[in-house]
């Protein structure tokens, strides 16, 4: 959800939780069977559920509609809405506290640390090429174990990543 301090958006608030069912063609939404997405649970474009701190009850019924006990959800949907007003109240204290310019100023220098600390780390690592395959699964799909290729490149204090060689890999430039 959105947090403006003096009129202004100062960030954005965000829950991540996990729920246990979210439709699809077996319960749990997981299906090895599945051959297209929209057996695996429901699809929603992005939407707010919640618009100036209500709960939407038209998008709340989209989603209980397709859920398996769903009485036993909507306890869930309001603790991810409460959990990002117990943020939003932390930031109203620290804002008190310290005032926006102090707390942007924090914000700001906590990402140039970590980034510095993550190349401090990757630049220990000895240069070179790397390569490692392992194998998963079919996908329901495939019936065959599903290859997993990586060929991480080291050069200074950054990684490469590459999954070309892997089973299914996606297409170049996505």
């Amino acid at each position: 959800m959105p947090f403006y301090h003096d009129g202004k958006l100062f960030c954005w608030l965000q829950n991540t939780g996990h729920w246990p069912d979210i439709g699809g063609m077996v319960p749990g939404g997981f299906s090895a069977h599945a051959t297209e997405v929209e057996q695996e649970g429901l699809r929603l474009p992005p939407v707010k559920l919640f618009k100036r701190g209500e709960m939407d009850r038209e998008i709340f019924s989209i989603i209980s509609s397709n859920i398996r006990i769903a009485d036993q959800r909507i306890g869930d949907i309001q603790r991810a809405g409460g959990g990002a007003e117990g943020r939003r109240a932390a930031i109203v204290e620290l804002l008190d506290r310290y005032g926006a310019e102090t707390v942007t100023t924090a914000i700001s220098e906590i990402s140039v640390r970590a980034a510095r600390l993550m190349r401090a780390h990757i630049a220990t690592i000895p240069e070179g090429v790397y390569r490692s395959e392992a194998f998963v699964d079919p996908d329901g799909v495939v019936n065959e174990p599903l290859k997993i290729a990586l060929t991480l490149t080291k050069t200074g204090d950054r990684l490469h990543f590459d999954f070309s060689k892997s089973s299914a890999a996606p297409a170049a430039g996505r």
